[in-house]
């Protein structure tokens, strides 16, 4: 794979040899290759500028439309693989729409678990935190318990979505309580010491 410099590099080198500098020593001085910075300076001779030039090869095929279709399709189906997205628009390949995605700011990641809360469990839990702002949580132990499930093997569902966006209802991977085999466990905390599993 090719290397692309900034103009700034393209800059620099044409400037040590305008200075009768040997592209083996350009080489040296600014980690551009000899065969790079010679490109550099036939480029800005024959084509005055600095960038470089347009690769040959096949054209991209993906359109404005395409683009505004896939960003539409994922935001309602963070879950849904690449293949899936790029069957439902028709003429876009997987790796097509792994592109746009990308280009959009977008990566495919392993959602956070998180169990299942109802609409007035979070208001619950909202109004609990807004009224013990400012507590001093040192001398608190917390205690909670949990449910292992067993014989099952854990699913770990991929969502895409923007960096930071990992705990945003939208994009997390809610667990329900399945009435299988289960394994009680208690454990507390306290401030910078954990206690054992029980």
């Amino acid at each position: 794979m090719s290397v692309e410099y900034t103009p700034s590099k393209h800059g620099r080198v044409l400037q040590l040899r305008d200075l009768n500098y040997s592209y083996r020593e350009i080489e040296k001085i600014t980690g551009v290759s000899k065969t790079t910075a010679q490109e550099t300076v036939k480029c800005d001779k024959n084509h005055h500028t600095r960038k470089s030039l347009p690769r040959s090869g096949h054209p991209s095929t993906i359109t404005t439309h395409n683009h505004r279709q896939v960003i539409h399709e994922l935001k309602q189906h963070q879950f849904e693989p690449y293949k899936t997205i790029a069957e439902r628009s028709h003429d876009l390949t997987e790796q097509q729409v792994h592109t746009i995605t990308h280009d959009a700011g977008f990566h495919c990641c392993i959602a956070v678990c998180k169990p299942f809360l109802t609409e007035a469990a979070i208001e619950k839990r909202v109004k609990w935190a807004d009224e013990n702002d400012g507590c001093n949580w040192e001398t608190v132990i917390w205690t909670d318990e949990s449910t292992i499930e067993l014989r099952k093997r854990p699913v770990h569902l991929h969502v895409t979505r923007h960096p930071g966006e990992e705990y945003l209802p939208e994009c997390i991977q809610l667990t329900f309580h399945s009435g299988r085999q289960s394994l009680m466990v208690w454990a507390a905390i306290a401030h910078g010491r954990k206690g054992p599993l029980i």
